[in-house]
C-alpha cells in the first residue's frame, strides 16, 4: 500500500492534516483531520508497506500489543481506502 503521492501531511500546531496538491485538489475536496495515529501510517505510507510492516512499526513506535495494533491499522486503512487516498 501507498500513499497517492498528491497529498502531503501537514503539522500546524501539533495538529495533523492531509492536504491535496496538483490535480488532487481539483478531485478531492478539502482536507482531512488527522490523529497521531493516522499521521504516523500516513508517514509510513510515503514508501509501498505491507499491513503486516505496518502493525510492526506501530507496536515499535506506541508500544501497543499485536491485536490493538492490528486492529488500528485494520480501521485505517479501511477508511482511507475508503477516501482514496492509498492504494495497493
Amino acid at each position: 500500500m501507498k500513499l497517492v503521492s498528491e497529498f502531503e501531511i501537514v503539522n500546524i500546531a501539533d495538529d495533523y492534516m492531509l492536504v491535496p496538491v496538483g490535480s488532487q485538489m481539483e478531485k478531492f475536496n478539502g482536507t482531512v483531520v488527522l490523529n497521531d495515529v493516522s499521521a504516523f501510517l500516513l508517514e509510513q505510507l510515503k514508501t509501498d508497506r505491507t499491513k503486516e510492516e505496518l502493525v510492526r512499526l506501530l507496536m515499535e513506535t506506541y508500544d501497543v500489543d499485536t491485536a490493538a495494533a492490528q486492529a488500528d491499522v485494520d480501521m485505517a486503512i479501511e477508511k482511507m481506502k475508503k477516501i482514496g487516498i492509498i492504494y495497493e
